[in-house]
């Protein structure tokens, strides 16, 4: 809720990341425990740069789009800026910078995974390639973005079969599968039941 002016001598494309102070505090004690309000931040390397402008376009993308998860994309979005801003350019292609990758992944997913269900879509969105996000995947959860990706899908089946009188090939047609043939097949290979298995099982329980 302040008013900021830049003066400048000549007009120059640049991208201004604004921190609240509490916002400032929080991030700095995360990312950067030396770095204080009134402490001086070299100029990073041309490597932390570049990525320092990624991470700021990436922001205003997601900004402008304005997703359900944006709160929790910019923490984790403000959080890797803050660490190439203070860092020595390493964190470019390092575990710091790949846990925000994840970090951002599962909010891509948990913002898209009805509608989108290939690696191609969230390696896209992210800008990397999808060996890079599967590698990064396989590190930080031990499994596949694909594999990610179902899991979501069923487990937001089992709660619709569980919590709904949708039948299967509505509750399929809503995770974004064009056949319920497909939703079944693909339900019972990794979960090991069939939807209406499921249903059943669990009302038989309940009764």
């Amino acid at each position: 809720r302040q008013v900021r002016r830049i003066a400048l001598e000549e007009p120059l494309d640049v991208h201004l990341v604004v921190f609240t102070p509490d916002a400032f505090d929080g991030f700095a004690r995360l990312a950067a425990p030396q770095l204080t309000r009134q402490a001086a931040v070299t100029c990073p390397p041309l490597p932390a740069m570049a990525r320092l402008t990624e991470v700021a376009e990436y922001m205003w993308r997601e900004i402008q789009m304005r997703p359900s998860y944006l709160p929790q994309m910019l923490d984790s979005l403000l959080t890797q800026f803050m660490i190439l801003l203070c860092g020595d350019g390493t964190p470019a292609n390092g575990p710091l910078d790949n846990s925000g990758l994840m970090a951002r992944l599962n909010a891509l997913i948990e913002g898209h995974f009805r509608e989108h269900h290939q690696v191609s879509f969230y390696a896209e969105s992210l800008c990397v390639s999808p060996d890079h996000l599967s590698a990064v995947a396989r590190c930080y959860s031990g499994t596949s973005v694909g594999m990610l990706i179902r899991k979501r899908l069923h487990l937001e089946a089992s709660r619709l079969l569980l919590h709904t009188d949708w039948d299967v090939s509505q509750i399929g047609f809503h995770l974004g599968y064009d056949d319920p043939a497909h939703f079944t097949r693909s339900f019972r290979r990794n979960t090991g039941i069939s939807p209406t298995s499921l249903r059943r099982k669990v009302a038989e329980k309940y009764r």
